[in-house]
């Protein structure tokens, strides 16, 4: 693990997500794609099938954090 990594993992919970969110803002800056692994893409295929033969529920983003939250 390097030093960075070390002192990121002592950091507040609150100073990490802000640290995440700079980072995901500077990614998308970036023009070029990132590339999927294939990994990935076959999980997206497995959902989309699933989807297809209506074995997916799907859930309003609110009532699932409620769910979670509640769990």
């Amino acid at each position: 693990m390097t030093a960075l990594e070390t002192e990121i993992l002592g950091l507040p919970k609150l100073q990490k997500i802000r640290i995440m969110e700079q980072i995901w803002v500077d990614l998308l800056k970036e023009e070029e794609a990132i590339e999927l692994p294939e990994w990935h893409l076959e999980e997206l295929a497995k959902t989309e099938k699933s989807i297809q033969e209506g074995k997916e529920h799907f859930q309003d983003w609110e009532v699932a954090k409620k769910a979670i939250r509640e769990a």
